[in-house]
């Protein structure tokens, strides 16, 4: 793991480096100077900036049976999905105790989101999109799953809330699925699909409420948001040397 500083350019070298004791799976932030580092191997460690010295230190490490897959903050709790098929809830306050509550999953759990409708939405390696109901906010409580969204693509790698609360589920197979704001809230079947390149990695909502979508091919799809309406191929393509494992939208 390493940590630049912000505004830190091309070719700058971190001011941090660690290694964790497994492959890093996924990184929140806690807060203004507290980050969680997840790894496959189901290592769950905090690593803490102090205020008198350079540098960040780890404050605590916890096991995750299952392996860490994705994971998100909601309020005061830390929500884990695992490769064990288990959606973990955790509270923020103290990480080393065990989980506030569990609830299973259809499959392995590849990501996670929480849309406007306080729905949590798993996407799961057997290309269902698990649906869990909000009891409470802080700290959080889910009920379900209740519903389902079925897409077509394979595993879902990545979920995207698009405006009006439509959620777009990025997959293995190479397609993006798009689900009204109904069905994201009670589970149903996508209304269209998006054609990229190869398998989906990533995606990031672009200023005019369409969508770019990373590729483990190197490209990066372009999708108007009227093109979220019909489906089909991108309508623009970037590409890049390497597989395209997060998208930032930077606004000057």
């Amino acid at each position: 793991l390493e940590v630049f500083s912000r505004g830190a350019r091309s070719g700058s070298k971190a001011t941090w480096s660690g290694e964790s004791r497994g492959a890093v799976s996924a990184v929140v932030l806690l807060g203004e100077s507290t980050i969680a580092v997840g790894t496959l191997s189901g290592s769950l460690e905090v690593l803490r900036l102090p205020t008198s010295q350079e540098g960040w230190v780890q404050a605590e490490i916890a096991e995750v049976q299952g392996g860490i897959s994705s994971m998100l903050v909601v309020e005061t709790t830390l929500v884990l999905g695992t490769l064990s098929g288990w959606v973990r809830l955790y509270s923020t306050e103290d990480l080393t105790k065990p989980p506030q509550s569990s609830l299973q999953a259809s499959d392995a759990v590849a990501s996670l989101l929480m849309t406007s409708a306080k729905v949590l939405a798993a996407g799961t390696w057997g290309g269902a999109v698990d649906l869990y109901r909000t009891v409470t906010v802080s700290p959080l409580r889910l009920g379900g799953p209740f519903a389902q969204l079925q897409g077509t693509g394979g595993a879902v790698a990545c979920l995207l809330e698009l405006p009006g609360g439509s959620v777009a589920a990025g997959s293995h197979g190479g397609f993006v699925d798009i689900f009204s704001a109904e069905a994201a809230r009670r589970g149903g079947q996508s209304y269209t699909q998006l054609q990229v390149a190869g398998e989906v990695l990533s995606m990031a909502l672009l200023p005019e409420g369409g969508v770019a979508v990373g590729t483990l091919k190197g490209t990066i799809d372009l999708f108007p948001r009227s093109a979220l309406e019909v489906g089909g191929p991108s309508r623009g393509r970037l590409r890049t040397r390497q597989a395209v494992g997060a998208l930032l939208l930077v606004r000057d």
